[in-house]
């Protein structure tokens, strides 16, 4: 298919010279007129032979064990190395020349696929009213992009930042049809914290479906400005779920964090409270109110990537907090579609974790970054900073009391073992009432004096996290060779 689509669109900057592919019973065959060399291991000889400039990686479901194997090997052979997007990215399913891209660091810990976007997902997509509340963000851009290709009858994008809004606007705007009716876009710029706001939008739109990604992440702003953070992370889900609750919607989805467990920022700990105000919502409507905990998803703005890739392009040292600092991490389009999945599978109550793998180090991460930009790690400097006001060494998915469960989605589970404070929504009164003030020490004493209580408050028999923390006080080449055959 590649082949074929460089051919006929040579603007794309691509000339197929050959294949390479680990199928033994394809080697000397020829493909689109083209010869199937062998394996990686005759990559030596297919440059040789050919010229090629570049390796293009056409395996878009392959694992990112895999596309490292492959890369590194095109990088020691001296090529360009470039691919084609992961099966996450593909939402109308097809392949050309002009989605060729570098390899990312994404890329490198890609996993098989499990489930794509199944008939439930469909089912409570297609056809019907989705709002999407941080609609500009990392997260809430890439929801937007998934439930709009599954069809919804109309689809509401939520932010406070007008440039992220629009640019996501733009983008499903422009997308084609591919012969069905365009979904209604309906933009709406507005804070999720403004309850008159939230609920005015929600009565007069009815939606289906809310998938609530607004919230603030970043722990050391968050920890300078913690007020900040129970404004947005607890009083915009508060509002957002009471107009939700009022206005009928039968599924709702908190898009959590792994910092919400044994939390030591204030982030974190809004957070959990943020899990505690859907758990309650659900307990008193019955409905399918659900929470979906996970890490660091790659690439998203302000994460390590791109601040390792600024501070490679202006030569600088790369700056780490600590040499053993490890995170979970996940693809935003993977992240977003099991995001789906969860909302697909949830009832009353449900906290799902996603499946993240294993942890991966910081450093081992910066190295891959490296390498990908065609240098090598050993010439990089790296400078190992502390860690920052509220920030863990490592980070956990689940409490040491919850129990996962499986779903039907093997990468989707569920916690159990948690359950909401009786007073929750009592407390997040009491929390929005001191952020109105200046006392800073006293929201923190009263929201971490919360998550510390009722953590004690879980019978002994189920475990125990171990001691929270408590934040502190303060004041495009010409020539390529194409391994996979894709014809």
């Amino acid at each position: 298919m590649i082949a074929r689509s460089a051919r006929r669109e040579p603007l794309a900057g691509v000339e197929p010279v050959g294949f390479l592919d680990d199928d033994p019973s394809r080697k000397g065959q020829r493909v689109a007129r083209l010869p199937v060399y062998g394996g990686i291991d005759a990559m030596a000889e297919a440059v040789a032979l050919t010229g090629a400039e570049a390796l293009l990686i056409t395996m878009p479901a392959a694992a990112g064990a895999v596309i490292r194997e492959v890369a590194g090997a095109g990088l020691a052979a001296g090529l360009v190395v470039r691919t084609v997007p992961a099966i996450h990215e593909l939402f109308d399913g097809n392949i050309d020349a002009y989605r060729i891209r570098s390899v990312r660091v994404e890329d490198l810990i890609r996993r098989p696929e499990v489930s794509r976007l199944g008939e439930a997902v469909r089912e409570i997509i297609h056809g019907r009213s989705v709002l999407v509340t941080g609609a500009g963000g990392s997260i809430g851009s890439e929801l937007a992009r998934q439930v709009f290709a599954l069809g919804p009858r109309r689809l509401l994008l939520v932010d406070r930042g007008e440039s992220a809004l629009y640019a996501i606007q733009r983008e499903l705007e422009d997308r084609p049809p591919h012969g069905r009716p365009a979904p209604q876009l309906s933009v709406h710029l507005a804070n999720v914290a403004s309850r008159p706001l939230m609920g005015r939008l929600i009565a007069q739109s009815r939606p289906d479906v809310i998938l609530h990604a607004a919230a603030f992440k970043h722990v050391p702003l968050m920890e300078a400005h913690p007020s900040e953070a129970v404004h947005v992370n607890i009083g915009g889900t508060m509002a957002v779920l009471d107009a939700a609750t009022a206005a009928g919607t039968p599924t709702f989805v908190l898009v959590s964090t792994d910092k919400a467990v044994a939390p030591t920022s204030a982030m974190g700990a809004t957070k959990r409270f943020a899990e505690w105000l859907v758990a309650d919502a659900a307990r008193r409507t019955g409905r399918a109110y659900v929470s979906v905990r996970f890490g660091n998803v790659l690439g998203s703005t302000g994460s390590v990537v791109p601040i390792f890739q600024g501070q490679l392009e202006q030569g600088l040292p790369l700056t780490i907090t600590h040499p053993e600092m490890t995170r979970y991490f996940m693809t935003i389009a993977e992240a977003s579609s099991l995001i789906l999945e969860a909302a697909a599978l949830g009832t009353p109550s449900d906290v799902f974790v996603l499946d993240m793998g294993e942890p991966i180090k910081i450093v081992d991460l910066a190295r891959d970054l490296v390498r990908l930009a065609g240098r090598d790690p050993d010439t990089v400097p790296i400078v190992f900073t502390g860690l920052r006001p509220g920030e863990k060494l490592h980070e956990q998915l689940f409490y040491d009391h919850e129990v996962g469960r499986p779903t039907a989605n093997p990468k989707v589970m569920l916690a159990r073992g948690s359950r909401p404070p009786q007073m929750v929504r009592e407390l997040a009164l009491q929390l929005l009432a001191l952020a109105d003030g200046t006392d800073d020490d006293g929201l923190r004493d009263l929201l971490f004096a919360t998550v510390e209580r009722r953590r004690r408050s879980i019978p002994a028999s189920l475990g125990s996290t171990g001691p929270i923390a408590r934040s502190p006080r303060r004041r495009s080449p010409a020539t390529a060779v194409s391994s996979g055959v894709s014809a």
